[in-house]
């Protein structure tokens, strides 16, 4: 079986693309840049860009299944799969589908309708929060002046290990268990943005501190680096307390164990 994984140098498609070598699955990535993609050897990996689907049928071939990342001309992509045979699609979506109002939820929303109006076998995944958000939100400020800025310093998250999201995308990708389901999944526990803070002080030896700000200076800080709709859905979520969906299951790796990983990325 010939598993084809879009976004496939991402934090989760690495993992995607590890674990599914590791099952014995024959694997095929779509990256921009196929020469610095650094995939595991065995990997079959094709340049294309997922915004150009008409140039990738040549890498849909005898493909079987699909890991979907929300990115680019996502009709084209199924059209594509459908014409290739696919048998079925996994989407890497988000859990802020569940959101009211959320620009976040809107755009995964959009392509998990496309999936579903396909009508080929589909399931979702829907994960809160990524830890490896914290890289680019946190570490630099970090790294320079040992300090985290954003609003709402007791506001909660849930950041989920990236290796956790890709098990339930491959458990997914090669069980018709989950087929027609979205499968949401949250961190291992919450965490106030302050003591998340102290998780990572505790691992990098370092004397951290989280300084609150406004939400304008919020705005103005990440200006630029985000679409305002996007930074009004995070605002949003931080305003109301909290990041967590109930009945939404746990992830098992631990936000401690993220942090001891990538521990150099905060030093």
């Amino acid at each position: 079986m010939t598993v084809l994984v879009t976004g496939a140098t991402g934090n989760v498609g690495r993992h995607v693309v590890d674990l599914l070598l590791g099952a014995g699955e024959s694997v095929r990535a779509v990256t921009r840049r196929p020469d610095s993609a650094g995939l595991p050897d065995g990997v079959d990996v094709r340049g294309g860009d997922l915004s150009d689907a008409a140039g990738l049928a040549d890498a849909f071939t005898g493909v079987d299944r699909l890991y979907l990342f929300a990115d680019g001309d996502t009709a084209g992509l199924l059209d594509q799969a459908k014409r290739a045979g696919v048998r079925r699609v996994v989407t890497l979506s988000s859990v802020s589908v569940l959101y009211p109002d959320n620009a976040i939820g809107d755009h995964h929303r959009v392509v998990e309708e496309a999936v579903e109006a396909s009508g080929l076998p589909w399931t979702h995944i829907r994960p809160g929060m990524f830890a490896t958000n914290l890289l680019g939100w946190w570490a630099p400020t970090i790294r320079a002046e040992g300090v985290v800025r954003e609003p709402y310093a007791a506001a909660t998250m849930e950041p989920i290990h990236p290796r956790d999201i890709a098990q339930l995308a491959v458990d997914a990708l090669l069980s018709a268990e989950h087929e027609g389901t979205a499968r949401a999944l949250t961190g291992e526990r919450a965490y106030t943005k302050s003591a998340a803070v102290r998780v990572i002080a505790e691992a990098t030896g370092r004397d951290l501190r989280f300084e609150e700000i406004s939400e304008q200076e919020y705005r103005d800080r990440v200006a630029g680096t985000l679409p305002a709709p996007f930074v009004e859905a995070i605002l949003a979520t931080w305003r109301a307390g909290a990041g967590r969906v109930p009945g939404v299951p746990r992830s098992t790796r631990t936000f401690t164990q993220w942090v001891t990983e990538n521990v150099q990325a905060f030093r």
